[in-house]
């Protein structure tokens, strides 16, 4: 810029048609050290809007330093002082040359919010947006550190401004819309230091891979080489537990057999009810390990031993693999190298779910996120959107750094430009394996520094609310008999409402006989329990609208099955006037299919009904033709034959009058009556 703007520059947007959003831009120029010129190529050339264009060439309208080798810094101020969320800098020119930045308060006090190594960067122009927590003080100026000395070149600075505006894709539309493309480098920066959890988890060996529990009470993480492991020190990496008691994590335990043998050991991730470990490796029974992944699931008397996990058409080509289920188990996040395809080092993909513990074919998450070199550590936030992952090729720090990404659709390939998380967390050494609580109050990972206790540490770091993923629910309670009060375990799932996907499953644990679910906002969602020897229950919950973190304590209460009782299924519905199946009748079906396994000796009576409309003698064939389809969907599913008995009885048994549709709704049911159990 070559002249002064001494009032303030806003940029209107409208967002969803109502919300206006604001950016200002420096006004003034309060210092400046080593620029090019007085006039063109000055300080003053950095305040006003951007107006360097086109950007990516060398501009007198922006600010450069008086030598291609040169250290330098700005002083720029505000017309009007605010609360910051979004700060944001055009390197109009050879961007990367950005090392320092602070924000000022009005009585001058310096609150530092970026610290970075020059580096060279592929954009020939870039847009620095840099997130913060809201600032508890009104910002005046805004100082910043170029350093061409480090890494030479006519870096260049057209504009700088500030916004309270928390939605960055609300700022980079507003701007591209009025400048065109911008390149926007994306950076967070947190106002809390990570804290190294200290001697009770970490050692003079290498610790990895931490995972918090959804509760954040129970860490496991790996621990290398340690004598502690079940093979010494020649043993790579056993896993150890630590737990959260008074304010203080307690002294790390090695987890034991089954789970750790002489081979490497790790917990990719675990359930939110704490029953299920997702673990690094195959085990077999014959003592060895293979490439790939197992489950455990915990019981009264321990962990199970591990059972592998069968991904089709996995053939990893490298050495080093990472995996993370999402917490339906829906879903299998992984790096690898690929022996076939891919963009290079380890790439991240994603297995769907086929059976029990069986998944398919692994899909690329895409260019988005994968690059030439490896990307790996994944972690799947409670939300379900937002992926953590580790990478050396997205530049940062050094090393390897942490980044996060949105998903944007359900396709699991649409991810938004993964985002460093910044020099609160991130290092000029490797850093990796992120991990959070559901509350998201807390972050774990591996890094080091001058506060290590070993060659690599686990620390945490606490994130302000603008920093966590999208808020979740943690819905926990316990299961009863109905008839005793007496606390029972049991298998619940949580479905939509609307189209029966499933978002979470639980069960109780062996000791506290309380289940734990996270659930994501914005839907109404189906609980179904179930037990051997009681009813099957399904109640619905609505959690669309908070908008932070929150807990439901929800008991559950099941009845035991006797004989003769009936159970009515509503939602197995028919095309009218026919005995197709229609796809809604989905989770009741497979709800009926669960009671039967879950009681392997019950006989039943598929009763069909129909209200009393129309001709009697049809309505009984309808009635009949339509529990054979019932009884033939659960015989075609391996249920024996012998234990269901399929009678239609038309209208003759109405539980309410036919005056109305609702009613005769209620009168076209199925009907399970207990024969046998």
């Amino acid at each position: 810029m070559n002249r002064f703007f001494t009032s303030l520059a806003i940029l209107l947007l409208t967002v969803s048609t109502t919300v206006a959003q604001q950016i200002q831009w420096a006004s003034t120029v309060d210092y400046q050290y080593n620029q090019f010129a007085e006039a063109e190529y000055s300080g003053h050339t950095a305040t006003g809007e951007p107006d360097a264009f086109p950007l990516g060439f060398l501009s007198p309208k922006a600010f450069r330093l008086k030598n291609e080798r040169a250290f330098g810094s700005l002083m720029l101020e505000f017309d009007k002082p605010q609360a910051v969320q979004q700060l944001l800098i055009i390197e109009s020119h050879m961007p990367g040359r950005v090392t320092k930045i602070a924000l000022l308060d009005e009585v001058g006090n310096k609150y530092p919010i970026y610290n970075k190594e020059a580096a060279e960067v592929d954009e020939r122009f870039r847009t620095l947006l840099i997130s913060i927590p809201v600032t508890y003080y009104a910002v005046k100026r805004v100082e910043i550190v170029v350093d061409t000395e480090s890494r030479e070149g006519w870096a260049q600075i057209d504009a700088v401004g500030i916004s309270n505006t928390a939605s960055v894709s609300d700022i980079k539309k507003s701007l591209q819309e009025k400048y065109g493309r911008l390149n926007f480098k994306d950076e967070i920066f947190f106002t809390a230091a990570k804290e190294n959890l200290g001697g009770t988890v970490n050692s003079l060996f290498p610790e990895a891979k931490p995972i918090i529990s959804a509760d954040g009470k129970t860490l496991y993480f790996a621990r290398q080489n340690s004598d502690g492991n079940v093979g010494g020190q020649s043993d790579d990496q056993d896993i150890y537990v630590s737990y959260f008691e008074n304010g203080a994590w307690t002294e790390a335990e090695n987890i034991g057999e089954p789970l750790n043998d002489r081979f490497a050991n790790g917990v990719c991730s675990v359930s939110p009810d704490g029953n299920t470990l997702l673990l690094m490796n195959s085990y077999s029974q014959a003592g060895a390990t293979e490439r790939g992944v197992s489950i455990s699931r915990k019981t009264p008397y321990g962990w199970e031993a591990p059972e592998p996990v069968v991904i089709n058409n996995f053939e990893p080509k490298g050495k080093y693999l990472d995996f993370f289920m999402s917490a339906s188990e829906e879903a299998l996040i992984m790096a690898y190298q690929a022996k076939d395809g891919g963009y290079g080092d380890q790439d991240l993909y994603v297995s769907i779910k086929q059976g029990n513990n069986t998944y398919a074919r692994p899909r690329n998450l895409g260019k988005i996120l994968n690059t030439n070199k490896a990307e790996f550590s994944p972690f799947l936030a409670p939300d379900n959107k937002t992926l953590y992952f580790a990478s050396n090729g997205h530049g940062g720090m050094g090393g390897s750094d942490i980044f996060y990404t949105k998903r944007l659709d359900d396709s699991w390939t649409k991810w938004s430009t993964p985002v460093n998380m910044g020099s609160n967390i991130n290092t000029p050494e490797w850093d990796a394996y992120y991990s959070i609580s559901a509350d998201g109050s807390k972050a774990f990972f591996t890094s080091r520094d001058e506060s290590s206790v070993g060659a690599r540490d686990i620390y945490s770091i606490s994130l302000e609310n603008e920093l966590k993923p999208e808020p979740v629910m943690l819905v926990r309670g316990k299961v009863f008999n109905s008839k005793t009060n007496e606390p029972i375990m049991a298998d619940i799932v949580f479905e939509t409402y609307f189209d029966g996907k499933k978002e979470g499953m639980a069960s109780p644990d062996s000791k506290t006989m309380e289940y734990k679910a996270i659930l994501s906002r914005g839907n109404k969602y189906r609980i179904l329990a179930y037990a051997e020897g009681y009813m099957p229950l399904d109640i619905g919950i609505d959690v669309q609208s908070f908008d932070t973190y929150s807990e439901l304590y929800k008991d559950i209460y099941l009845d035991p099955i006797a004989l003769g009782d009936l159970i009515t299924f509503n939602n197995i519905l028919f095309n009218k006037s026919t005995p197709e199946l229609l796809p809604e009748s989905g989770t009741d079906l497979a709800m009926l299919e669960t009671l039967l396994r879950e009681n392997p000796n019950m006989v039943i009576e598929l009763a069909g009904h129909t209200d009393s409309w129309g001709d009697l003698s049809k309505n009984f064939k309808l009635s009949q033709e339509r529990v054979d389809v019932v009884k033939n969907y659960l015989t075609m599913r391996g249920i024996d034959a012998r234990r269901l008995q399929a009678k239609g009885y038309g209208g003759s048994q109405p539980v309410a009058s036919n005056a109305t549709e609702e009613s005769r709704q209620l009168n076209r049911r199925v009907e399970v009556k207990v024969l046998k159990n």
